[in-house]
């Protein structure tokens, strides 16, 4: 018992080093298969970049998607299948609740990971405020698609900053302030682990 309290404490004192931890940037794409990407085998179109992530970063072989997105962000904050959490359709977004759920940013951040999430944020309801952003477990966010209708999301784009409307969008392209975000975001969190949600709604 001794033997095995010490190598578990020391497990804990491994896993709290930062520079033991990876760092995880999760780039969602609406709509977007594996038939449209290089390292895949698709020879029609060419994707250096995404085959140069795959060469240095984690390729899944074997996967499973939903075939919508909001069901596909759902499954992919809880673990769970949409039959589980109520979110079976795009419109179902309001059965899907970080105080029902245990959300995977929750899980990071209690892990000791800086959070964010950068991008479109439809199909799940419960965030517009900095309090929401908490209970979802992002420390940080910069998201389009909070409330009704369709605001703009690529020029002059209607976006909520940590609970604030982005009031420097205008004459700018949403998704570069989106990158902008993420990159500004790295560079505070570089000696610590982060965890960022990139939903890109490219």
């Amino acid at each position: 018992a001794v033997a095995t309290t010490a190598m578990l404490s020391q497990t804990r004192s491994r896993a709290a080093e930062p520079s033991k931890r990876p760092n995880i940037i999760f780039i969602l794409a609406d709509d977007y298969g594996i038939g449209g990407i290089g390292c895949y085998g698709c020879d029609r179109y060419k994707t250096p970049n995404l085959d140069a992530l795959a060469q240095t970063g984690v390729r899944f072989e074997t996967c499973l998607a939903m075939p919508l997105c909001g069901p596909t962000r759902g499954v992919f904050m809880t673990g769970r299948y949409p039959f589980r959490t109520g979110l079976i359709n795009n419109g179902a977004g309001n059965q899907l609740s970080p105080d029902k759920e245990v959300p995977i940013a929750r899980i990071m951040k209690e892990a000791g990971y800086a959070t964010a999430v950068a991008g479109k944020w439809r199909q799940l309801q419960y965030f517009s405020t900095k309090e929401d952003g908490r209970r979802w477990g992002f420390d940080e966010f910069l998201i389009w698609g909070i409330g009704g209708g369709q605001p703009e999301r690529y020029w002059d784009p209607v976006y909520n900053k940590n609970g604030e409307p982005l009031t420097d969008a205008k004459g700018r392209y949403g998704p570069d302030l989106l990158h902008e975000f993420v990159v500004d975001f790295i560079r505070r969190h570089k000696d610590s682990p982060f965890f960022i949600y990139y939903p890109t709604p490219l």
